[in-house]
C-alpha cells in the first residue's frame, strides 16, 4: 500500500512539473516606476490551450504560470501606456522577463 501511494505521488509530481513553467518579472514605466496592478494576459497561439493571466502587485511584480509545450503571446497593458507584446516559444527556458511600458501622453480626466 505504501508503494502505491509513493508511486501516485511521483507520477503526479512529474506530470505537474513537466506541464507548467513559471515566468516572473516586473512591469514598470520608462522612469523605472513600478506599474501596480498592470494586466498580463498570455494568449495561446495554438488550439486546445487555455488563456492564462496575472495582475501585477503593488510593486509591479507578477507571476505567470504557463503550459510548457504551448506557444504564447503575452500582452501587458496599463491605462495611459502603450501595450507591450512578448512571444514565448514552446519548451522555453525563460524564467524572468520585465516589461517597460511607454506612456501614451494622454491624461485621464478627474470626475469630481
Amino acid at each position: 500500500m505504501r508503494l502505491f501511494f509513493l508511486t501516485i505521488f511521483f507520477i503526479t509530481h512529474s506530470i505537474n512539473y513537466s506541464q507548467d513553467h513559471t515566468i516572473t518579472g516586473v512591469v514598470f514605466d520608462n522612469k523605472g516606476v513600478p506599474l501596480e496592478y498592470a494586466n498580463i494576459i498570455a494568449k495561446p497561439l495554438q488550439e486546445k490551450a487555455s488563456l492564462k493571466f496575472a495582475i501585477a502587485d503593488n510593486k509591479g511584480r507578477f507571476r505567470l504560470e504557463l503550459d510548457k509545450e504551448v506557444k504564447y503571446e503575452i500582452t501587458v497593458s496599463y491605462i495611459g501606456y502603450t501595450e507591450e507584446v512578448f512571444i514565448v516559444e514552446p519548451n522555453y527556458s525563460i524564467a524572468t522577463h520585465d516589461f517597460k511600458l511607454k506612456s501614451t501622453g494622454q491624461v485621464l480626466k478627474r470626475l469630481l
